[in-house]
């Protein structure tokens, strides 16, 4: 499940519950939490990519120095976020451990600011690893065996992260049966709750066969027919896009570190939730880029 770095001074619980004999990880906010903080704004990341050489140059991008900006502009918000959300491909390449141990000191100035942290894992992260690094966060059962998957309960939507990392440093992803299953019981369990399904792979429930996801077909025949899920938030392509299909959101992070493209922007995304839908807004490293500032104001399904 992903590692929760808990804000320090913030009553958050986290406690393992069991529905239709599958444990649920739960991450929960008391009332009094949501008034001390921001609760309807998140700060969402992807593809940080960070080495554990503070002055690793790739693709013209010096890794550190993005993520250290993004970091200080999450913590410069005027209202605190509820919390910042990294989806995946944490390490530059194969997940060295030198690269968690770097990522985990930067992500203690965020919790300091009392802004609780929560990371998963994409293809170019090594599970273990990671877990050694920040052993000290490491829920010690998860609910599907050697998966990164938990619910954060915020006031207005669940966020579902679910980890799709199969072999380090290869591209494909896949959630496989025994995970999809968890996630049938948990947005089962609130059917009325507003879910955001966070991935790190790309799916493509048009065209299957050129997803990222494997299993792209199986995922979308739980989500498709739940009308409580409003959208699907992934990284993996270094691309900032927005898509809908059959009513749900496709949201596509910007990378922190580099684009693939030439002219795409890179940074991170500022979401700020409502009764009926979310805002998106990007948060460009160049705050010159055309792209600076794009806003999705997406309304949700009924």
């Amino acid at each position: 499940m992903p590692i929760h770095l808990p804000a320090v001074g913030r009553r958050q619980f986290l406690r393992t519950s069991v529905a239709a004999g599958v444990g649920l990880l739960t991450v929960r906010w008391t009332k009094a939490d949501a008034l001390a903080a921001d609760g309807e704004s998140w700060a969402l990341l992807s593809d940080t990519h960070l080495s554990g050489d503070r002055d690793e140059i790739k693709n013209e991008v010096h890794l550190f120095k993005n993520l250290d900006q993004v970091l200080n502009e999450v913590r410069g918000l005027p209202q605190r976020p509820s919390g910042l959300l990294v989806n995946g491909d944490l390490a530059m390449l194969d997940g060295q451990p030198a690269d968690y141990q770097l990522l985990a000191e930067m992500m203690s100035t965020v919790t300091a600011a009392d802004i609780p942290v929560h990371l998963s894992l994409g293809n170019h992260d090594h599970r273990e690893n990671f877990w050694q690094a920040i052993a000290n966060q490491k829920a010690p059962q998860p609910p599907v065996e050697s998966r990164q998957i938990t619910v954060i309960e915020s006031p207005r939507v669940n966020w579902l992260l679910l980890d799709s990392l199969v072999t380090t440093n290869e591209a494909p992803g896949t959630l496989g049966e025994t995970q999809l299953h968890w996630l049938v019981t948990a947005l089962d369990a609130q059917p009325d709750k507003p879910a955001i399904v966070m991935v790190h792979h790309n799916p493509d429930p048009k065209n299957p066969k050129s997803s990222a996801l494997t299993d792209t077909d199986a995922l979308f025949e739980i989500l498709l027919p739940r009308r409580q899920v409003k959208a699907y938030v992934f990284g993996h392509t270094h691309h900032w896009s927005h898509r809908e299909y059959e009513g749900i959101h496709f949201v596509n992070l910007p990378p922190t570190a580099y684009p693939f493209q030439a002219g795409d922007p890179n940074g991170w995304v500022h979401c700020t939730l409502n009764d009926h839908g979310a805002k998106f807004e990007l948060r460009a490293i160049d705050a010159k880029h055309p792209k600076q500032g794009e806003t999705l104001d997406l309304k949700w399904r009924t």
